[in-house]
């Protein structure tokens, strides 16, 4: 939820929130970028931030779920870069991922 809490679905024609708890043991200069994708492949929304981490960080990301998304069970996926692949940047971690459902 908007909160952070746990949620068992996301409702189609609402928001989703996606919470992403990240650590670095020293300051570190990130990007990260978060894909949802519907049951049916179907890109839902990518969210992204720059920051410096030092420590933990928590951020939430909201993604509108459209009234016509496809019900089942959808995917999030997160990686951590350096900076944009485009601009050189690499991955500082392995992809994370989860499932969602979406009714």
């Amino acid at each position: 939820d908007q909160q952070g809490n746990p949620i068992s679905f996301f409702k189609r024609g609402s928001n989703g929130y996606v919470k992403v708890v990240l650590t670095a043991d020293s300051s570190l200069a990130t990007l990260t970028t978060v894909n949802l994708f519907g049951s049916d492949l179907t890109s839902l929304g990518i969210g992204s931030f720059k920051t410096t981490l030092s420590g933990e960080s928590e951020m939430i990301l909201s993604f509108f779920i459209p009234a016509d998304a496809a019900t089942g069970t959808g995917d999030i996926y997160t990686n951590v870069f350096s900076d944009w692949p485009s601009r050189g940047g690499t991955p500082l971690t392995a992809e994370s991922s989860t499932k969602v459902r979406i009714q």
